[in-house]
């Protein structure tokens, strides 16, 4: 139960962060953590949601030649240790997390 808790008071900051006029945290980056925290809570539909939103922002920052500037080799050991997500949704996360290390890496196919 502590794990999922966390996950819930992650997703409400994350939200917090996206609509808070000062963003703390790339878009695309927090919209990639929130659609990981919706997978562990079990919220399939929204956290696709949050995926196609982080979908159109990379194409976005794509197309201005913006990079994500942030470290994401914790959020990668991270994932290969996640074990109460399935393999489709990892796989999933492991593309955003490409996507965003490198422009030349294609943005996922989503459902």
């Amino acid at each position: 139960m502590k794990g999922s808790s966390l996950r819930r008071d992650f997703v409400c900051t994350t939200q917090e962060y996206l609509t808070d006029e000062e963003i703390f945290l790339p878009k695309p980056l927090a919209l990639f953590y929130r659609t990981w925290a919706l997978f562990g809570l079990k919220k399939e539909t929204e956290a696709h949601a949050a995926a196609r939103e982080w979908k159109a922002q990379m194409g976005e920052r794509r197309k201005a030649g913006e990079k994500i500037d942030s470290l994401l080799e914790g959020a990668r050991h991270a994932l290969d240790n996640e074990t109460h997500l399935t393999p489709a949704q990892l796989e999933l996360l492991r593309a955003m997390l490409a996507a965003m290390a490198d422009q030349s890496s294609p943005l996922p196919p989503l459902p």
